[in-house]
């Protein structure tokens, strides 16, 4: 892979970067739209190493590993908006 892959199984930066937990957020995602049309289709959550009430936090990293853009979701079924994404590539080519 072309980039560092940080591990943290102790969870530690979830602190320093401002993970959030909520049991809101994850039960909200029982109901969303993408989340029953997933299910629905057959496709069932795999196992989760983290607690389920961990909300998912994106970081794009720029090609000198500094953080460029942060997303933090409020519902485990968020991530980076797509167009945040080719944006950056548009820009790092």
């Amino acid at each position: 892979v072309p980039f560092p892959i940080i591990p943290d199984p102790q969870r530690h930066l979830y602190t320093d970067y401002q993970i959030e937990f909520s049991v809101a957020g994850m039960l909200v995602s029982f109901v969303h739209p993408r989340a029953m049309k997933a299910f629905f289709s057959g496709f069932m959550p795999g196992k989760i190493d983290a607690s389920t009430t961990t909300l998912p936090a994106d970081f794009l990293i720029g090609p000198d590993l500094k953080i460029q853009r942060v997303w933090y979701s409020s519902n485990i079924t968020q991530h980076m908006p797509l167009d945040w994404l080719k944006e950056s590539a548009r820009t790092d080519m």
